[in-house]
C-alpha cells in the first residue's frame, strides 16, 4: 500500500508539469475539472483531484475528450452529466425526489444553470421526477435525457440553464 501511494505520488508530480502547460488547472482535467472549475486554490484543486481519483474520470475523460480533456479545454455537458449521475445514482435520485441536497444542486450546476434558477431547478425535478427517472432502473443516460426534457419545457429554465 505504502509503496502504491509513493508511485502514485511520483506520477502525479509528473503529470502536474504538462498540465499547467494547457489551459488547465493544478488538478488537470477529469470530472473534478468540471465539477469544482479552474479555481487554483489549493482545497479546491485538493477536491479536483480526489474527485478525479475517486472516480478514475481522468483517464475516461482523456480517452474520450471529455470532462474539460479536449484541446481546447471545452468539455462535452451531457458527457459529465452522465457520469456525475452513473457515479452518484442512489443520491442523485433520491435527492431528485426530495427536491434539495448537495448531489441534485451540482447536478443543475453542470447542467449550467445559473445560481439564481437552482432553486427552480430543484422545485421542476422534484415536480417531473416521475418523468425523469420512471423505473427503479432506469439508467444515468435516461435520466440525462429526461432531465433536458424538463428543463426544454420550462420557461424559465430553457432560459437560463445553458448546458
Amino acid at each position: 500500500m505504502k509503496k502504491t501511494l509513493v508511485a502514485g505520488l511520483v506520477m502525479l508530480s509528473f503529470a502536474a508539469i504538462p498540465v499547467q502547460a494547457g489551459n488547465y488547472s493544478y488538478a488537470g482535467c477529469g470530472l473534478g475539472a468540471v465539477i469544482w472549475g479552474k479555481n487554483n486554490n489549493r482545497a479546491v484543486q485538493t477536491l479536483a483531484t480526489t474527485t478525479n481519483s475517486t472516480f478514475y474520470s481522468q483517464s475516461l475523460g482523456i480517452t474520450s475528450g471529455t470532462s474539460e480533456c479536449t484541446d481546447g479545454g471545452v468539455a462535452k455537458k451531457e458527457m459529465a452529466r452522465e457520469i456525475f449521475v452513473a457515479a452518484n445514482l442512489k443520491d442523485v435520485t433520491r435527492e431528485m425526489a426530495a427536491g434539495q441536497g448537495e448531489f441534485v444542486t451540482a447536478l443543475g450546476t453542470l447542467s449550467g444553470c445559473t445560481q439564481n434558477v437552482l432553486p427552480d431547478f430543484l422545485r421542476a425535478v422534484q415536480n417531473h421526477y416521475q418523468t425523469i427517472v420512471p423505473t427503479a432502473t432506469t439508467e444515468a443516460r435516461q435520466i440525462v435525457h429526461g432531465l433536458d426534457n424538463v428543463i426544454a419545457h420550462n420557461a424559465i429554465l430553457s432560459e437560463s440553464c445553458k448546458g
